[in-house]
């Protein structure tokens, strides 16, 4: 029996996953720009290799985004039920499992990937796709990937060591999910010209501690103004206050006096030694902590501070003395011990005693404070 690994070439260290199939099986990379007769055009390469029994798996990230960008193409990834029922727009992605089934008369395909029995949208796609062409698509409820990150590398109890893997692929060091592609981290310089600093644009004249990032940047998370995909070589990131001054819109300055940083699964919150919050980066599930409306929870591209509210919605004047950022949500402690927290709710991870599993519409867009029970 042979096997046939698509590889979605996104996913972190690629070289440590081909290094590790085992003898039996065949691999094609694939990419998010690669169009169906590019793929069916590497397939039909490697084809003579196969044997009649072939188990087939698609190894690919789950980033938790609202679409899915495959064969050049962004099928509809959130509330897919309401918005895309018919799912026209997986049309491609429908005939690219289609193309595997009959060219390889299979009855089942590995989907392996982060927790996608978990996603409401996922689960909806999937189900109606195998359902329509008549085809059984293995998924799992479970991290997929390094075991020390709370991975694994069975699906639904079929053990993929072995049958696509050698025990070289323990040593993968990540999972096929929500991780963090960038970094951001504290530097202390004296910069020319005019910098934010303790919620003032002020001009600098002595060092003062900085943020510079680099990575990903899709979603703005590196907060250098810019949407510019990747960055290789650290930027400062730089904060925006509202200006008094007419016509003055949208300029940004670096952000100073930091003394902490934390980065989520795409977006970014920093700290300054005023107690304020800063946070940039991707917004859909409330992770800012700007009390946007769901109509208008975008992204920004630079680092906004943050407000706090009260539960009558009076803005507070507190202090913030850590922050943590987890893949799609944030929390701060105050000054005097209180936790406050924001972002995606689906699984509970923001401690206020209410959730509703597996729904990922369920999310806060501003910061609420929990209640400890002690």
């Amino acid at each position: 029996m042979s096997n046939l690994l698509f590889i979605d070439n996104s996913i972190n260290d690629i070289e440590c996953i081909i290094k590790s199939l085992n003898a039996d099986t065949k691999y094609i990379v694939i990419d998010a720009k690669n169009t169906l007769q590019d793929i069916k055009n590497k397939f039909e390469n490697i084809k003579s290799c196969l044997t009649t029994n072939t188990n087939v798996g698609i190894l690919q990230e789950n980033f938790d985004k609202d679409y899915y960008e495959f064969m050049n193409n962004k099928s509809i990834l959130k509330n897919v039920s309401k918005l895309d029922a018919k799912l026209n727009s997986w049309y491609d992605y429908t005939n690219f499992l289609s193309y595997l089934k009959l060219n390889l008369n299979i009855n089942q395909i590995d989907f392996i990937s982060c927790e996608i029995k978990n996603d409401n949208n996922w689960t909806y796609v999937l189900d109606k796709i195998a359902k329509n062409i008549l085809l059984k698509i293995n998924t799992s409820d479970k991290k997929m990937g390094s075991k020390i990150l709370g991975g694994t590398w069975n699906l639904n109890n079929d053990n993929l060591i072995g049958k696509y893997f050698t025990e070289n692929i323990e040593e993968y060091k990540y999972v096929l999910g929500p991780t963090s592609k960038h970094v951001a981290f504290i530097t202390t310089t004296q910069l020319e010209g005019n910098i934010i600093k303790n919620n003032n644009i002020i001009n600098s004249y002595s060092p003062n501690n900085f943020v510079i990032s680099c990575g990903h940047n899709s979603d703005g998370q590196l907060g250098i103004s810019t949407y510019d995909t990747f960055i290789s070589i650290p930027k400062y990131m730089r904060a925006y206050i509202a200006q008094s001054d007419a016509g003055i819109t949208d300029i940004t300055y670096p952000l100073a006096g930091v003394i902490q940083v934390s980065c989520g699964g795409s977006h970014t919150a920093i700290l300054t030694t005023d107690g304020t919050v800063w946070t940039c980066g991707d917004n859909t599930y409330g992770q800012l902590g700007l009390n946007l409306s769901p109509d208008i929870a975008s992204n920004t591209i630079y680092l906004l501070d943050v407000p706090f509210y009260d539960d009558s919605e009076n803005l507070l004047s507190i202090q913030i003395s850590s922050i943590y950022c987890g893949d799609n949500h944030t929390v701060a402690l105050d000054n005097s011990g209180n936790v406050w927290v924001c972002g995606r709710n689906q699984w509970g991870q923001l401690g206020l005693n209410t959730f509703n599993a597996g729904d990922t519409s369920t999310y806060k867009q501003k910061f609420m404070k929990i209640n400890l029970a002690l």
